[in-house]
C-alpha cells in the first residue's frame, strides 16, 4: 500500500500530467491533427444502429469495417445518450483517457519494480515525456488511449496473475486483455509479445504452473472478443490480417533507432535515455531481465507506433535508473556535507531535470499536436457549397501522409473522395504500394506541374481538383500572403483554372488537363 506522502506524490504527478496535456487543448475547438476516418466510423456504427457495417462509408473505398470498435461504441453510445457534439467527444475522451494512462502505469511499475519510490519516479518520467501521450491526446486517440490504458493494466493483471495465482487477477487481466484487443491493434501485439515474454522468462526460472496460468489468460480474453472476432473473420476473411503484413514502414529504420540509441526521440539530450541504461545495468546485475529484454523488443517486433510502447520499459528502467544514481550519489558525496538539509541538492537536480524534460516535451509536439488551422474549415464550407458531390481531390500538403490532416478530414467534413488520402487503407491491399505513391506524388509535384500530370495520367488517378497547402504562410509587409513558387507554377500551367484562394488553401480545377 502507498504510504500517504507517497499517495500525494502520485495525486501531483497525475496533476501535472493532465496539465500538461489539457494545454495543447486550450483555445480550440477541433480535435487535435487527425480522427477523420473514426469520426466517419462512429457515423457509419450509428447510422447501422450500433450493428457492425461490413464497410465503412470513408472516402467511398469500400474499406472494411475492421478496425476494434471499442473506442467507436463509447464515443457513438455518448452522442447519443447525451446529444454531444462528436468533436467535442473526440477532444475529451483522449484527454480523460490518456491521464488514466498515468497511475495505469504506476501499477504496472509495482509490479515489475516492486519499489514504490523507483515507481513513483518511472510514473513521473512517463507522465511527461511526450512519446506517453502525443499520439494518445490526438482525436485519433479515441482508440489509441483506449489502447494504451487497457494495455498497460492488461499486463500488469496478467503478471499479478502469473505470479500469484489469484482468481481475481485472472479475472481482471483477461477482462484488460480483451478490451486492449477490442480497442486497438497496435497494443494487442504489443500485449502478445510482453506477456509472452514475461512467460518464457518465468517458465526459464522454473516457476511452477506458468505455463497454466497464461493458457487461463488466454481463453478468459478468447471469451471476450469471440463474438468479434467471429464478426470480422466471416465478414472479411483473410482480409483482417492484411496490417501484420503489410504495415506501411520498415521495421529496419526502427532497429536503428534502437541501435543510435534514440529511444526517448529528446530533442536536447538524452537525460531518460542514460537514466534507461543505468537502469539496464543495474537489472542485469540483479538478473532480472524482463524490462532488459522488452524495449529493444518493441523496436525490433512492434513495426507502427514503435515509441508509443517502447516508453513503458523505458520509463520503468529510467526509474530504476533514477534510483540507482542518487543512491549512489548520496553514499558517495551528500552524506559528507554538512547542510541540515542534504536533499537540496538532490531536489534543485530533480527540478532541473522535470524542466528540462517539460520543456523537450513542448518543442517536440507543440507544432504537431494542434488543430487544423480556421482557413482549412473555410475551405471545407465552400467545397461543401459550390462543387459538385460527386468531385474528386489530390491534395498536396508538403507533408508526410501521417502529418497531412487536410487529406483526412476533406472526406470527413465534405463528403468527397481524396485521391491520395492514405489512413484506413492498411484493411486493403497494396498499403505500401499507397504510401509510395502518396511520397511520388509530393515529389512530382515540387519537381514541377507537368511532372505531377504526367505522373496522375500515368497512373489512372482521375482528381478534379487540385488542392494545394501552405499551411506555415509568410506575408508581406502590407500583410499580403505570399504566393509559394509552386503555386505559381500551377497557376500557369494551361488549362488549369483557380477556383478559390487563401493564403493557406488554392483550389485548381485540372479536369481539362487530366485523362
Amino acid at each position: 500500500m502507498v504510504k500517504k506522502n507517497k499517495f500525494l506524490f502520485l495525486i501531483l504527478i497525475i496533476l501535472i500530467g493532465f496539465i500538461i496535456r489539457l494545454s495543447f487543448f486550450i483555445g480550440n475547438n477541433f480535435p487535435l491533427h487527425d480522427g477523420g476516418l473514426f469520426f466517419v466510423m462512429i457515423q457509419d456504427l450509428i447510422s447501422n444502429k450500433f450493428v457492425l457495417p461490413v464497410f465503412t462509408t470513408y472516402n467511398h473505398a469500400n474499406i472494411p469495417f475492421i478496425y476494434p470498435p471499442l473506442g467507436f461504441y463509447v464515443i457513438g453510445i455518448t452522442e447519443k445518450l447525451f446529444g454531444i457534439d462528436r468533436l467535442h467527444l473526440f477532444r475529451f475522451f483522449p484527454l480523460l483517457i490518456s491521464t488514466l494512462t498515468i497511475p495505469a502505469l504506476f501499477g504496472l511499475a509495482i509490479e515489475v519494480l516492486k519499489d514504490e519510490k523507483k515507481s513513483l519516479i518511472a510514473t513521473a518520467i512517463f507522465s511527461i515525456l511526450p512519446t506517453g501521450f502525443a499520439w494518445l491526446i490526438l482525436g485519433g486517440g479515441i482508440t489509441r488511449s483506449f489502447g494504451a490504458l487497457f494495455g498497460i493494466l492488461a499486463l500488469s493483471w496478467s503478471i499479478r496473475f502469473i505470479n500469484n495465482g489469484s482468481k481475481s487477477s485472472a479475472i481482471i487481466g483477461s477482462i484488460f486483455c480483451g478490451l486492449t484487443v477490442l480497442s486497438h491493434p497496435e497494443w494487442t501485439w504489443f500485449l502478445f509479445y510482453a506477456i509472452g515474454l514475461y512467460v518464457v522468462l518465468a517458465f526459464c526460472e522454473k516457476k511452477q504452473k506458468t505455463l497454466f496460468r497464461s493458457i487461463v489468460i488466454f481463453i478468459g480474453t478468447a471469451v471476450i472478443i469471440l463474438p468479434w472476432v467471429i464478426t470480422i473473420f466471416t465478414y472479411h476473411d483473410k482480409s483482417v490480417l492484411l496490417p501484420l503484413f503489410d504495415g506501411g514502414t520498415s521495421k529496419w529504420v526502427e532497429i536503428f533507432r534502437l541501435i543510435l540509441l534514440q529511444w526517448s526521440e529528446e530533442k536536447f539530450f538524452p537525460f531518460v535515455t542514460v537514466f534507461s541504461i543505468c537502469g539496464i545495468f543495474s537489472m542485469i546485475k540483479r538478473r532480472e531481465w524482463f524490462l532488459v529484454i522488452l524495449l529493444p523488443l518493441v523496436f525490433i517486433l512492434q513495426g507502427r507506433g514503435t515509441e508509443q510502447k517502447a516508453v513503458i520499459p523505458l520509463a520503468l528502467l529510467a526509474g530504476e535508473g533514477v534510483s540507482v544514481i542518487f543512491t549512489y550519489l548520496y553514499s558517495k558525496f551528500l552524506t559528507n556535507f554538512h547542510f541540515k538539509k542534504p536533499f537540496i541538492i538532490g531536489f534543485a537536480f530533480v527540478i532541473y531535470i522535470f524542466v528540462y524534460l517539460l520543456a523537450n516535451t513542448f518543442t517536440s509536439i507543440s507544432g504537431f499536436a494542434k488543430p487544423m488551422p480556421k482557413q482549412y474549415f473555410d475551405s471545407f464550407d465552400w467545397i461543401n457549397t459550390e462543387l459538385p458531390a460527386d468531385s474528386k481531390f489530390l491534395v498536396i500538403s508538403g507533408k508526410n501522409w501521417v502529418q497531412d490532416i487536410y487529406s483526412e478530414w476533406i472526406p470527413a467534413l465534405t463528403g468527397k473522395e481524396s485521391i491520395s488520402v492514405v489512413q484506413g487503407y492498411e484493411w486493403l491491399p497494396g498499403f505500401s504500394e499507397r504510401v509510395i505513391r502518396y511520397d511520388q506524388i509530393t515529389n512530382e509535384f515540387f519537381r514541377g506541374t507537368e511532372y505531377l500530370f504526367k505522373l496522375i495520367n500515368n497512373n489512372n488517378m482521375h482528381p478534379d481538383y487540385l488542392i494545394l497547402l501552405n499551411e506555415d504562410q509568410a506575408s508581406t509587409s502590407d500583410g499580403e500572403s505570399i504566393i509559394p513558387i509552386h503555386w505559381k507554377d500551377a497557376l500557369a500551367f494551361p488549362g488549369v483554372k483557380m477556383v478559390y484562394k487563401t493564403g493557406s488553401v488554392l483550389i485548381l480545377d485540372i479536369r481539362t488537363v487530366i485523362n
